[in-house]
């Protein structure tokens, strides 16, 4: 079959309509003509595999990755660079169009550097021990020597790991490299090591090693004047080209207040910022690893350790969210509505779930007072939604 490609939706989809008929394929771009089957279908929607570019996008390049197609994570590697941020943003504008009732564009869009930039990884291994990503579609391990997104510190140890004859084996390992801390790769392990895996471990000089019973060790992240505590196991932002863009953005929303309250506060990103400008700031986050850091980093923050939907709402002038891709619950946004703050200040990684909620919050007197978007993922469809409700 032969079909135009209409547009790119989230998951980084290209949609062909062919006869009434809506088909998904992967590593296209708008406007392409192309050589496709039908793989399968579920609920109306065709899932279908390129097989041929006949017309092909001038925006469209090389991958740089001898993986690329076959590994599932840079899925935009085969775009121009300033055409994938333009594909992000026309994602952003059509769900806000078609979820939302909104016709509205982001102030300012963030770019980031394409390779190199994130912090931290999640590994699988194979059965002979070896590590690397999940093949896409699959639950099958393919072996990654060098990641284009990781730094020259991680790819060494991705490599120095696999040369082994017969690596130690642990199902999952969360690696981590912060520049500005011990020059050391810190990796959690999915289990604890048994003795004849920690002699193989000890020839791993400059890797300092954790798991369960053994998770004490942290490193410390510098960023603008703060310092945060995080470990592999936690969850911090990954690309560090970002981390003051976001920041920046946050502070220029920020005013004098009594009280402000951060949700899903994970190890206490923009607590120092609240800190700044309120005398008291609640924290709330349901991982209990990581308001333990948080509170060590950040000790004059109340920090409250439990469930965001089971947080006991109190009054405040300042309120940032930044929840799973989920979105905010109708438990949260029905307490954001009754308490009528001021300011919310909300983050999200979903298009699609923000658009839903941002409609909720316009419906009930709130309005969009700054929007951006902050490429934290290239070479990938996920893009993160900076933004500013104000209640009228």
């Amino acid at each position: 079959m032969i079909g135009k490609v209409e547009k790119i939706i989230n998951g980084g989809w290209g949609i062909i309509r062919d006869n009434n008929k809506i088909v998904f394929l992967n590593y296209v771009l708008p406007g392409e003509e192309v050589e496709y089957s039908i793989k399968d279908k579920a609920k109306g929607i065709f899932w279908g595999e390129t097989l041929n570019i006949l017309s092909p996008s001038p925006y469209r390049k090389k991958p740089e990755c001898s993986l690329f197609g076959e590994c599932g994570g840079c899925v935009f590697q085969h775009i121009d660079y300033e055409y994938q941020t333009q594909i992000k943003t026309d994602i952003f504008i059509d769900d806000m169009k078609r979820i939302g009732s909104m016709n509205i564009k982001p102030d300012i869009f963030y770019k980031s550097p394409t390779y190199g930039y994130r912090i931290r990884g999640r590994l699988k291994a194979k059965e002979s021990g070896k590590i690397g990503f999940i093949k896409k579609g699959t639950h099958t391990i393919i072996q990654i020597d060098n990641c284009l997104l990781f730094s020259e510190e991680m790819n060494s140890y991705l490599l120095d790991w696999n040369k082994q004859k017969n690596p130690p084996f642990f199902f999952q390992q969360d690696i981590s490299y912060i520049e500005n801390h011990d020059k050391s790769i810190h990796s959690y392990l999915s289990h604890s090591p048994k003795d004849d895996q920690k002699q193989k471990l000890d020839a791993f000089k400059s890797t300092t090693y954790s798991w369960k019973e053994n998770s004490n060790s942290f490193v410390k992240l510098k960023i603008k004047d703060f310092e945060y505590r995080i470990k592999p196991s936690t969850f911090f932002q990954v690309n560090k080209y970002q981390f003051e863009n976001m920041l920046d953005f946050v502070e220029d929303s920020l005013f004098k207040t009594e009280k402000a309250i951060d949700l899903y506060s994970g190890v206490g990103f923009f607590v120092p910022l609240l800190l700044k400008y309120s005398k008291k700031v609640i924290a709330v986050e349901s991982y209990t690893e990581s308001i333990k850091l948080a509170e060590q980093s950040f000790p004059d923050a109340k920090f409250i350790n439990t469930n965001v939907d089971k947080f006991n709402f109190v009054k405040a002038d300042i309120i940032i969210a930044d929840p799973p891709r989920s979105g905010l619950s109708k438990y949260v946004i029905g307490n954001i509505i009754r308490l009528k703050y001021k300011r919310l200040i909300y983050i999200s990684c979903s298009s699609a779930t923000f658009a839903r909620d941002a409609k909720i919050l316009r419906d009930n007197g709130y309005s969009i007072k700054k929007l951006a978007l902050i490429d934290l993922f290239p070479q990938t469809p996920h893009i993160e939604i900076m933004s500013v409700f104000d209640k009228l």
